[in-house]
């Protein structure tokens, strides 16, 4: 350590570095006072760091600054919070008995499903080292159809749930984290069809897409309106009578552009779909295990899948491992690398035994690997590793922590099941203890930072995001119960569907200047606008299938019009003359008046009356009110206007 302190000294001393100001950098547990120009640390080259870097100030480097996990690096539980029934003690949760998977994190709320318990929880995670319990819901307790459930999903204000045992997708509203509220579902056999005990889901744009191991299936949900699902597609498994090959008893979903990649215990498989049309998804691709006849050397009975880039990532239970996969040509998908635990033949990553669930943040995967109650291996590992996947081919191991019971440093660890990655985080829920864990990973923090390019997988901002030029989002645009503000143009360059399912207006335009409120063009033609005021002008047609309001006055339901010609005979003195119109839609009791020429107007002893004498006929009546003279009326085109209030 004396070497190294050294080498470090001698570095700022050869860059020429003076006394001013301090900045803090700790690098491989040691603190350094390093001193510069006041506020600010200048750095020339390239600085490697084997840790966490902390700076009071400002860092600017010239070339380039790198921030890599030592090569054993070891990552810290910081908190945990457990079920109040968790064999590890007692917990303060209500709701996490048995996690089997479910877990996901959005801003400063962790959600988590819980198998036992047959309820989705929601935690503040905004203090790491003490999570807290919001709020919960449960199957029977505000939930219709939340019988086991596997797997949630947030966009926006709404939570999507599936639960194995109800055969159901479900919708929460998640607005007030203290008091989740359920919104609407969709159950296999009542408005859909394909299912059937749903282990996995997916949610992208207006779509949840459903692996269902019991159906052997994908199914494709239109959530558009999450007060109204909808079943738009469904591909089954040839066991089933469908048409894909490797769909059996599978386990995970990632969705991926245009396509959607599954995992498959029974077929030890990865399958790849095109879901470009929602209401025909086909097999593209698929990949198997070597027992299965298949390529892949680490692919038994795969548990994980995360997908970045062009590589898929699998987790397998059975190979104990991570099998990456080349999925850049998806009708032809390559294993190209795979990291196993040492208990295997070639293995040489540590505490990997029965792997779980997957999660990849640049250049590392993140691999979750412990027992079930339904496993048939009584060995586990309990832990969370950290696998370097910048070389696919030959991924390596740099870090993991153990649960307590495997004589690690974690205390819930046991049974570790999903894990989720957020900022400096992992977020880990463990089966055997009934518990959330939060690990602290490799990370770098900088009070300030200047940076020309940034390639990240993912990015979680717990504050304000403020872009200077323009944000470009290649797929979908999720908004929060917060809402949208938009001070420019907004050009929708496709067809688009704005729907509101709260009290709240789907669509609340502000004008605080004197121009139009709405503006709407046809190829640079205004057509429609309503002006400053609330004044509506129109160049086209206005057809209103409801009523029509004028002022304070009665509501006008419909409005039926005709012409016709007609040729009265002629009348008698005191005598009248009737005929009848067809006039589709009038019903009797309605409105009618009557429009024509002066020729009828000037008859000075003639009286027309009008009225509706049955559905769809208008009669027509003219009397001669002279006692000496007859009325000849010649031909005319008269109008009848009907109106029903």
């Amino acid at each position: 350590m004396e070497k190294i302190f050294k080498i470090i000294s001698n570095w700022f001393l050869k860059h020429g570095v003076t006394v001013a100001a301090c900045v803090l950098i700790s690098i491989l547990g040691f603190v350094f006072v390093v001193f510069s120009s006041p506020g600010t640390t200048l750095v020339g080259n390239n600085i490697d760091t084997d840790g966490d870097v902390s700076a009071s100030s400002t860092i600017t480097a010239g070339e380039l600054l790198t921030v890599v996990p030592y090569s054993n690096y070891t990552p810290v539980e910081v908190g945990y919070i457990l079920d109040d029934e968790s064999p590890e003690g007692v917990g303060s949760a209500h709701a996490i008995e048995n996690l089997k998977g479910g877990i996901y994190v959005s801003g400063n709320y962790a959600y988590i499903t819980s198998w036992s318990d047959s309820a989705l929880s929601i935690f503040d995670i905004s203090d790491p080292t003490n999570p807290t319990e919001t709020g919960y819901i449960k199957h029977g307790v505000g939930a219709s159809n939340l019988i086991s459930p596997t797997t949630v999903k947030v966009v926006g204000k709404y939570a999507y749930v599936i639960a194995w045992g109800s055969d159901a997708l479900s919708v929460f509203d998640i607005s007030d984290p203290t008091n989740p509220v359920e919104t609407s579902f969709l159950k296999d056999g009542v408005g859909a069809e394909c299912i059937d005990g749903p282990f996995a889901l997916d949610v992208l744009g207006r779509y949840a897409y459903i692996a269902a191991d019991s159906e052997d299936s994908l199914a494709i949900i239109d959530i558009s309106d999450p007060t109204n699902l909808k079943e738009v597609g469904c591909i089954l498994d040839d066991s089933k009578g469908g048409v894909a090959t490797a769909l059996n008893a599978t386990s995970k979903i990632f969705i991926s552009g245009k396509y959607a990649y599954i995992t498959s215990m029974a077929d030890d498989a990865l399958s790849i779909f095109d879901i470009s049309d929602p209401t025909n998804p086909y097999e593209v691709g698929y990949i198997q295990d070597n027992n299965q006849g298949g390529t892949a050397n680490c692919l038994d009975l795969p548990h994980g899948l995360y997908v970045s880039g062009r590589y898929a990532y699998t987790g397998t239970r059975f190979d104990h491992g991570l099998s990456i996969i080349d999925v850049y040509d998806p009708t032809n998908p390559i294993e190209v690398g795979c990291i196993q635990d040492s208990s295997q033949t070639g293995g040489t990553a540590n505490a990997m035994i029965s792997t779980n669930g997957v999660y990849v943040s640049g250049k590392y995967a993140y691999v979750a690997s412990g027992a079930y109650s339904w496993d048939v291996y009584t060995d586990d590992s309990d832990a969370l590793s950290i696998i370097d996947i910048s070389d696919p081919a030959n991924p390596i191991q740099v870090g993991y922590i153990q649960d307590d019971a495997e004589g690690g440093t974690a205390t819930a660890l046991a049974g570790a099941f999903e894990v989720f990655v957020s900022g400096k985080y992992a977020y880990v829920v463990s089966y055997e203890d009934d518990s959330l864990s939060i690990i602290q990973l490799p990370s770098a923090e900088l009070p300030t930072a200047n940076v020309g390019n940034i390639v990240a997988s993912s990015i979680n901002v717990l504050g304000n995001v403020t872009v200077g030029n323009n944000l470009y989002i290649q797929t979908g645009l999720n908004v929060g119960s917060g809402g949208m503000t938009v001070v420019g143009d907004v050009g929708v360059f496709a067809s688009s569907t704005l729907t509101s399912t709260s009290s709240q207006p789907g669509l609340s335009i502000t004008q605080n200047g004197t121009g139009n409120l709405v503006e709407f063009k046809d190829a640079g033609t205004t057509i429609f606008y309503i002006a400053d005021g609330g004044n509506a002008t129109t160049t086209g047609n206005l057809n209103i299938s409801g009523t029509l309001n004028i002022g304070e006055g009665t509501p006008i339901v419909k409005h039926l019009s005709t012409t016709a010609a007609v040729d009265f005979p002629v009348i008698v003195a005191n005598g009248c003359y009737a005929e009848t119109i067809s006039l589709s839609g009038a019903e009797e009791g309605n409105v009618v008046s009557l429009g024509s020429s002066d020729n009828f107007g000037s008859l000075s002893d003639v009286t027309w009356t009008a009225w509706v004498s049955s559905a769809g006929n208008v009669s027509i009546k003219a009397c001669n009110a002279s006692t000496s003279d007859s009325s000849d009326l010649s031909a005319e085109t008269i109008r009848i206007s009907v109106w029903k209030y």
